[in-house]
Parts: C-alpha cells; structure tokens; sequence
C-alpha cells in the first residue's frame, strides 16, 4: 500500500495529481516484483516473460513521470529575451511568425 510519505515524496497535490502519484508507486511495486520474478526463475520463457513485463512497467512509471511533471510545471520552456535592437525601417516580431495555426487546429 501506499504510505502518506510516499505521495508526500512525489509532491503530489490535488485530486489528479494524488491519483497518478498512487498509480505511478503501484506501478513500480508490480515492476520490483516483475524484475524479482525474472531473477528467480529458471525457465527461460518465464523468465522472458516477466522480464518483458518488467521492461513495459518502467515504460509506463517513465510516461507517468512524465506527465506528473508537466501536471506540476516543471519542466517548462522558457525563453528570456534580455535585449532587442529595432532600428529606422526595422520591425521586431513575437510571437508565430510563420502565419500557420498552432498544431492541432483547422481552418473553419
């Protein structure tokens, strides 16, 4: 189970955040568990078995890690402009420059 430290231990806040944070330790207990597993067996194909399912734990722990990062703003992009020059007939511009629609959307 797990412990009130442990969701401490991930920052999790708020509703969504505690619940990724609850499936991201139940994840990585099945990937212990899964490694452990394999290490102990002594069938080739069982092995293999529970060495694949230990690999696609840790992708999904990775992919949940992930997103619990960009749930908390970390991570981001920033951009700091510390100086800009315009001279006569000059033009600064911010922002999409190349007059497209942000990614995902259509014209209507």
């Amino acid at each position: 189970m797990e412990t009130e430290h442990d969701l401490k231990a991930l920052s999790a806040e708020g509703g969504l955040q505690e619940m990724l944070a609850a499936q991201m330790l139940a994840i990585h207990r099945l990937q212990q568990r899964s490694i452990a597993a394999a290490n102990i067996c002594h069938d080739v194909n069982t092995a293999q078995y529970f060495t694949n399912t230990a690999i696609k734990l840790s992708n999904c722990f990775t992919q949940q890690a992930a997103l619990l990062a960009k749930l908390q703003g970390a991570g981001g992009q920033e951009i700091v402009v510390e100086h800009v020059e315009v001279h006569h007939g000059g033009q600064a511009v911010v922002g999409n420059i190349n007059g497209g629609l942000p990614a995902g959307k259509e014209k209507k």
